[in-house]
């Protein structure tokens, strides 16, 4: 009996990891990184390794990493950084997707992906003095600890779109170029005037790594930073709405059309008659008929179609040979044209 209560803590420990939920996958890697799963297990940091929530991600002095996640969005670690993926669902199975990101030291580049596009509320990302909140945004937030060379605190760097900073009861919202910071404290956080100098020794960091290139690779350009690419994978998934959207546009178009023939060959027979062709002829007998109807309200025809827009076509001259009905014995049209059908 003194066993089973190690027996049930190991089923448990089993079932989270059985259970866990994959948020993505790591792009690329260089340097020192440690991963340790929500059991507190170190697992593997290794290239295309699947990585879920609950995971603690560790670099050090050299050390860095991308994860590519569910939603085509990327999550870049730079040296010395400890970021936790506390929630990271696409809401499939409930409607409700979650992003909850905790960095506790160092910096995160985050470039968000469908869940951030459609459902930006559900994205939060929180250091120890503040909470970032994002507008479908390609940013990189710092936390600086005291005696460092900048002062302390949370800083948030937008490369493409608008995030809001909440911190002391306040909030700063932040657009394309802009810098904020949230100090320690507990204060308010608020807009700077220039860009502090530790993004350039992060952009810097980024160069000698190649990690520009793997977002390259992951991301399309917007202005000085990343979107999504327009062929994600996921992409088709969030347009099916759009999908549908567009063939309701193609039923309400076809229900005003006419139905009766060959839309493509109508649209070509008025095209044709517009441009003052005379092709009309032999070969392409539905349009010329279509051509009568539009003239016979007005029209002294009373044979075919096709023989009577020749005869029109050449008033006066003796071209509309066959059209014996026509030339020869009628001086008046009929009070009732027959019916083409």
């Amino acid at each position: 009996m003194k066993r089973l209560p190690y027996l049930l803590i190991s089923l448990a420990l089993f079932s989270s990891v059985a259970h866990a939920t994959v948020a993505g996958s790591i792009a690329a890697e260089g340097g020192q990184v440690e991963r340790i799963g929500a059991d507190g297990q170190h697992r593997s940091a290794g290239l295309h390794d699947k990585v879920d929530v609950g995971d603690v991600f560790v670099t050090g002095r050299d050390g860095w990493v991308v994860l590519s996640m569910v939603d085509s969005a990327s999550l870049t670690l730079k040296a010395n950084t400890r970021m936790r993926l506390g929630d990271y669902t696409d809401g499939a199975g409930t409607g409700k997707p979650n992003i909850f990101l905790d960095l506790l030291a160092g910096s995160l580049r985050s470039i968000t992906g469908l869940i951030g596009r459609h459902t930006p509320q559900a994205y939060a990302l929180h250091t120890p003095t503040a909470t970032m909140g994002i507008r479908g945004t390609d940013h990189e937030v710092a936390v600086v600890a005291p005696g460092g060379a900048e002062e302390a605190g949370t800083y948030d760097h937008v490369y493409d779109g608008r995030t809001v900073m909440r911190a002391g009861g306040g909030e700063t919202e932040l657009a394309a170029g802009e810098t904020g910071h949230a100090p320690h404290g507990g204060n308010k956080p608020h807009k700077l005037d220039k860009q502090p100098a530790l993004y350039d020794k992060l952009q810097q960091f980024s160069s000698e790594h190649g990690i520009d290139k793997v977002l390259d690779g992951l991301h399309g350009r917007s202005g000085k930073g990343y979107t999504l690419p327009a062929n994600a994978a996921a992409g088709d998934k969030a347009g099916a709405g759009d999908k549908d959207a567009n063939a309701d546009k193609g039923r309400d178009k076809d229900a005003g059309s006419d139905k009766t023939g060959s839309g493509d060959k109508d649209a070509a027979a008025d095209k044709d008659k517009d441009a003052g062709s005379d092709k009309g002829g032999a070969g392409d007998k539905d349009a010329n008929a279509d051509k009568g109807k539009d003239k016979d309200a007005g029209s002294d025809k009373t044979g075919s179609g096709d023989k009577d827009a020749g005869a029109d076509k050449d008033a006066g001259s003796d071209k509309g040979k066959g059209d014996k009905d026509d030339g020869k014995g009628q001086k008046e049209p009929p009070k009732h044209p027959p019916k083409h059908k």
